[in-house]
């Protein structure tokens, strides 16, 4: 789970998510997900399956919303 604050204007819809692993590759995609935040607002994000081999690990998560923007954080999954 990842918390996600809107610091835009307007509303923002988060469309998918990454997992990716400290060797720049995709460990796991999540593209269908439906999350919209109000401006200002923060709400969560679920990453469900996150593969066995990447908990423990520093990875960088990275969310995107339907209009295209990005948002990455780094830190390390947690089983």
């Amino acid at each position: 789970m990842a918390y996600v604050r809107n610091v835009g204007q307007i509303a923002a819809r988060i469309s998918s998510a990454y997992v990716i692993n400290e060797n720049g590759t995709v460990a796991g995609s999540y593209t269908t997900l439906n999350v919209t935040i109000a401006p200002g607002k923060v709400e969560t994000v679920t990453i469900n399956n996150v593969p066995a081999n990447e908990l423990g690990r520093v990875v960088q998560i990275k969310v995107v919303t339907q209009d295209g923007v990005e948002a990455t954080y780094i830190l390390t999954l947690r089983g």
